[in-house]
């Protein structure tokens, strides 16, 4: 394999997907999130009585800053970076795993990352070996970046909406005002979940079924998203998600 290249394999549990980490000399399992804005390092003891902030889709938590030494993720390896703490057990209860935090995608210095869902790792590489993928195996569409969080364009009843593109969610969340305005493109489940977060408090979600959607070329039939109001987080973007 060559130099430039790094495969990091993951698991999923309860819906996210974990990547196999030593935090300075700790074994244990990060989550890959695409949309986080730091680097978190879970602390069950840390009391969140500071004043670094960061926003959550169920509100705000507070963190302090950390220096490690080593992070390493199979052959990518870092060096002496600053984290952040939070208190993350309540998530290593959802999963059943020993988590040593969240990492960001965008902490990943490469041109082409790549989620395989098949074989699953996730892929880290120059550009110049995209012309080995086989194109029946990958769907391209556009992505931007705002507040570093990767969005993308859903087609949905022919209009195009803003989503973000967040491995870090357990579930699809979709604003619950949008389902109250398009009511005849939904189907209730008559269910609820709890969304949970970084921030330890959790919030109940009532589930939608939507009848079909786009993303580039592909379309997507019945898929469920949790409903969830975006008011506060739509203040960080241009565009309501």
């Amino acid at each position: 394999m060559a130099d430039d290249i790094h495969i990091i394999p993951f698991v999923k549990s309860s819906g996210l997907i974990m990547i196999e980490a030593e935090l300075d000399g700790e074994s244990g399992f990060f989550i890959f999130d695409s949309c986080a804005d730091a680097l978190v390092i879970n602390d069950s003891d840390f009391k969140d009585e500071v004043d670094f902030k960061f926003q959550s889709l169920n509100g705000v938590f507070k963190s302090e800053k950390v220096e490690i030494t080593n992070l390493k993720f199979g052959t990518y390896k870092f060096f002496n970076l600053n984290g952040f703490k939070a208190d993350l057990s309540h998530l290593e209860v959802l999963t059943s795993r020993h988590i040593l935090g969240i990492v960001s995608a965008k902490m990943f210095e490469t041109e082409v990352l790549r989620v395989d869902n098949i074989k699953k790792t996730i892929e880290l590489y120059p550009k110049k070996y995209m012309k080995h993928l086989d194109g029946k195996d990958h769907l391209s569409c556009p992505i931007y970046f705002e507040n570093n969080v990767p969005i993308l364009e859903v087609t949905i009843n022919g209009e195009k909406y803003p989503f973000a593109l967040d491995t870090g969610a357990s579930a699809s969340l979709i604003d619950q005002s949008f389902v109250k305005s398009n009511r005849p493109l939904f189907t209730n489940q008559n269910t609820s979940i709890n969304l949970l977060t970084a921030h330890k408090k959790g919030s109940k979600a009532s589930v939608s079924n939507i009848k079909s959607f786009k993303i580039a070329n592909a379309r997507i039939e019945k898929l469920s998203f949790a409903q969830f109001d975006f008011s506060e987080v739509n203040k960080l973007f241009s565009k309501d998600l």
